[in-house]
């Protein structure tokens, strides 16, 4: 068979552009690859380059030291500033028994202290709910956590320390934050 491939003209045609094609769909492969993923720079949703702070996980009893803590690492970054408050993380992580009333009660507690502490630093901070972002793209949020587990292992995620009794939607949660991350592309 190889005799044939080396010998007849037409054959010898034919593979040759069988090899070319094959050459030509491996370099468009590699070249168009594309990570599928929230951007929410390019939705407009946040502007590029930002200073991005998590805001923390809700609790029964807010406290004044977290908004002191979150006005200190907003802060730490130039302008502009996103503070992303990750209620939908909240509920996989079963903060405040994952009761969305609660969840949402804790944020609005926490910014209106933070608009209170440092009014002029908040109305350079952009606030974020994190359901929001994920509705602007919801496949592409989803596809990139996914991915963040494909890509990382378990102890990546979550270090060493994990055992396998630790809930599965703390695992789901960190995903989430990376996915949250990559959304928003922050500098810092």
């Amino acid at each position: 068979v190889r005799d044939h491939f080396t010998t007849d003209e037409r054959a010898k045609d034919l593979l040759a552009k069988v090899q070319q094609y094959k050459k030509e769909s491996n370099a468009v492969a590699t070249t168009e690859k594309v990570i599928r993923r929230l951007n929410l720079v390019q939705l407009n949703k946040v502007p590029a380059g930002s200073h991005l702070v998590f805001a923390p996980l809700p609790t029964p009893t807010p406290t004044l030291q977290e908004a002191v803590d979150v006005l200190d690492q907003l802060r730490s970054g130039a302008a502009p500033r996103v503070l992303l408050l990750s209620d939908w993380a909240a509920r996989v992580c079963n903060a405040c028994l994952a009761d969305q009333k609660a969840i949402s009660a804790f944020y609005t507690v926490l910014v209106a202290s933070l608009k209170a502490l440092d009014p002029e630093l908040m109305e350079s901070t952009q606030v974020l709910f994190q359901s929001e972002a994920i509705l602007a793209d919801p496949s592409n949020y989803w596809i990139s956590v996914i991915n963040a587990g494909r890509h990382f292992s378990l102890n990546d995620v979550m270090g060493p320390a994990m055992v396998d009794s630790d809930g599965v939607g703390a695992v789901i949660g960190r995903l989430m934050r990376v996915a949250d991350v990559a959304g928003v592309e922050p500098k810092t």
